[in-house]
This record gives structure tokens, sequence and C-alpha cells, in this order.
């Protein structure tokens, strides 16, 4: 069940209050007014724009950089994601903290790292690293949060699967992908399904359904109690992709070194969709994700930052070192509800506001400091 815990103030107020004087909202396109005593921004850089004038102004989202000080933990945060409360629960060494928008609670796992982190469709939050798989409960007793391993539930020869890759959550159960096979939680039981030799898989959660890539098979979904090959009409083996669900009826789906493609999700076929962005997205790319604008964003791959393409993928932001982000490492993403998006990276956590109406107007969007009014 969903974790119980005392209310606090909106996560949204809470950061913004903290911004008091970076920025004003706005309603359209303007940009607000950036005070010379803030926190830095973060700096959109315009990848491609659509022909004619842009909709709303390209600005910089509002940053906020949460340090080891802050939550008193190991600087690298291995993954991030959400509870149904809409706290952020975060992965470091031996732990996952919970932050409610004004403390963080340390919970210990007796994993190295926790390098996933998933909330399954009851709201229970699952927690993994090497060799290690469980949920975080509330203690009926004190209310206290702790972790409760189910590894236990694997067949005693799978226990020791190795490293955790990847974890999501569909209609079918918990899955999670380690260096021998696949995990699969449900309905109080667990299984192992081993892969080929050899094999590196990814998981993706489209609509309720899981899809798994692997290098030596390509494209599959779990249906029947086992994952069968879906006919893309397109040759995925040896290939990375990424996956982010855009509506019910399809995906977006980017295959390295081709670029974009729209996949039926009633048909599972691919084609190949054309757009000014089709050399960036044909890129290394990393997890990815949709707002609920319709935009998505894809973490960078070597260690570049992220991208924020629209949701017509006719023009994108980079967001990297160059353009002010904290760190452009980035172990793990996640959105809120407020359109703000945390990042798990390699010093610290970084929480972006990419809500529409907000951002900063200074000196790299507008009018040099100095410059006659």
């Amino acid at each position: 069940m969903p974790l119980a815990r005392p209310a606090v103030r909106p996560l949204r107020s809470t950061l913004l209050a903290a911004c008091v004087g970076l920025a004003t909202f706005v309603q359209g396109a303007e940009a607000p007014v950036h005070s010379s005593t803030a926190s830095p921004a973060v700096s959109a850089a315009p990848v491609a724009a659509p022909a004619g004038p842009p909709a709303v102004e390209l600005g910089l989202p509002l940053q906020r950089h949460f340090s080891s000080d802050d939550y008193a933990g190991y600087s690298s945060v291995t993954a991030v994601a959400h509870t149904a409360e809409g706290f952020t629960l975060f992965g470091t060494y031996h732990a996952a903290i919970l932050y409610d928008g004004v403390t963080h609670e340390k919970i210990h796992v007796p994993a190295t790292y926790v390098t996933t982190l998933c909330r399954a469709h009851d709201g229970v939050m699952w927690v993994a690293g090497d060799n290690e798989i469980g949920v975080i409960e509330a203690d009926a007793a004190d209310g206290q949060l702790r972790y409760v391993s189910r590894t236990g539930l694997l067949p005693e020869a799978a226990r020791a699967f190795g490293r955790m890759r990847a974890m999501v959550a569909g209609r079918a159960g918990v899955f999670a992908a380690t260096t021998d096979g696949v995990l699969h939680f449900a309905a109080g039981r667990a299984e192992f399904l081993p892969l080929p030799t050899d094999s590196r898989v990814q998981l993706f959660a489209i609509s309720g359904r899981i899809y798994l890539q692997d290098t030596r098979r390509g494209l599959l979904v779990f249906a029947e109690g086992g994952f069968r090959a879906v006919d893309t009409g397109h040759a995925l083996s040896g290939r990375r992709i990424q996956l982010v669900e855009r509506d019910a009826t399809h995906a977006l789906c980017l295959i390295e070194s081709e670029g974009p493609f729209r996949l039926d999700l009633a048909t599972g076929r691919l084609e190949k969709m054309s757009t000014p962005l089709d050399a960036l997205l044909a890129e290394p790319m990393g997890r990815g994700l949709r707002m609920p604008d319709g935009r998505v964003v894809f973490i960078r791959g070597n260690n570049r930052g992220l991208l924020v393409a629209d949701s017509a993928l006719q023009g994108a932001q980079t967001l990297d070192a160059k353009t002010g982000l904290a760190n452009t490492a980035i172990l793990g993403l996640a959105l809120d509800a407020d359109h703000g998006l945390w990042l798990g990276t390699g010093n610290g956590l970084v929480r972006l506001d990419l809500a529409p109406g907000v951002s900063v107007f200074d000196e790299r969007n507008a009018f040099p400091i100095g410059s006659a009014s």
C-alpha cells in the first residue's frame, strides 16, 4: 500500500519560496525578471525550431541542487522516483532517502548502492541494488519506514542475480532486469526468467505493458506469462533503443544511429518519423520520459546532460555543463506532479522546474548585462 506520511507544505510552494527573487510567473511567451541575487539557472540552448515564430519563449528553467550535506548521505544519487503521495525517493550508498519537501528520512537498504526505484500500480515502492530487491513499508507499530527484502521469494538459485540494471512496473507486476535474467514479482510470488548468454536488455513500461529490448532477439512484450517477440518490421537485434509512451495508441522509439520511429502499440510496427531533430535523436540516448504537455525528455549519452524536445519533435533544448546544469552525469530521472524534473547525478540531487510559464530572463537569453535599455 502507499506510504502513509504526515501532510507537509506542498513541494512546489516550498521550492518556489526558496527561489523568491529568481523569477515571477507569467502568461504566454513573456519572460520573467531575473534577480541579480538569485542562484544560477540552467541556460536552455535551442537546438532546432519549427518554421515561423516560436509558440513560447525558450526560457531558462529554475534549478535547485541538493548536495550530500543537505541529505547527510553520499554524493552519488543513483536512482530517483516519487511515491504515491508525491514525495521524492532517491537511492544512494546503502540507503533510500525520502524527501517530503522539508526533511530527509534515510532508510537503510542492504545493497552497496540503491540503483533502481519503482512504484508499482498498487502504490508500493520497490527498491533494488546488486543481489537485493524489496519494498519500503511503514512499520505498523511506530510508523517508521523500513526496507523489507523480497529477494527470498526468488528461487534459491536465482537469489544471487548479480547487477541490477533496470526496474519497471506494469499490469502484470514488477519486472527487474539483472545480469543473468529478468525477475518478475506479482501477487506475492516471484519467478526468474533467464536470458540468452551475452544478452544486454532494456525494460520499458508502455500503457501498462512491459516491453523488453534484447540485443540478441530484438523487441519483446510480456504476454501470457512470458516475453513474446514483436514483429516491428524493422531489424532491432543488436540495436540500442529508447521507448517513451506518447498516447494510448503509440510510443516514440529512438533507435541509435537511425533516429525517431513511431511504434504502433496495436500492431507492433515501426514507422520512421521525419523531423528536424533526426540527427540529434539518432545520438546515444539514455532513459526518457513524457511530460504532461507532450514534451519528451531524454538523458543524453556520454554524460552530456539532457535533451528536452517539444511535443511535435520540431524543436529542442539541450541542458548541459555549458548551459549551467549542476551535473551532467545523470544516473536517473523522475517527474513530479508540478512539472519538476528530478535528476539523480554523480554529485547530488537536482530539480529543474519545467512548468510552462516559469523561466528566467537574463543575459543568456535576452540583453547582456549593462546593455542600454
